[in-house]
């Protein structure tokens, strides 16, 4: 199980997503057990310019559930990214949101 947060720097939907920053919080309902890896990332896929491929390696994870806030970007980057590498991939669709109302219905 490996969390991933959104980087470091001022978005197009302000500091939601940087850590420390209000809104960063992860909902206690998914939140890391003690000694599970969380990833902060600031590109697009969750795979550039992370440990994350490592980390999955070491792990010998095979199969991802996918899922976050940015289904039109983030998340669909790392899903398609995953499948690039051979991981066998799933988009849990009821734990997604978009920045725009109605993308996600278009995905």
């Amino acid at each position: 199980y490996c969390h991933i947060d959104i980087g470091t720097t001022v978005g197009p939907l302000g500091t939601v997503f940087i850590r420390g920053q209000p809104g960063w919080e992860i909902n206690d309902l998914v939140a890391p057990l003690p000694g599970e890896p969380v990833v902060d990332k600031t590109a697009n896929s969750a795979f550039v310019g992370t440990d994350l491929l490592p980390i999955l390696l070491a792990m010998r994870v095979t199969n991802i559930l996918v899922c976050g806030n940015t289904l039109d970007v983030c998340v669909h980057s790392t899903l398609r990214h995953a499948a690039d590498l051979n991981f066998q991939t799933c988009l849990v669709e009821d734990c997604c949101g978009c920045a725009e109302p109605g993308l996600g219905a278009a995905m």
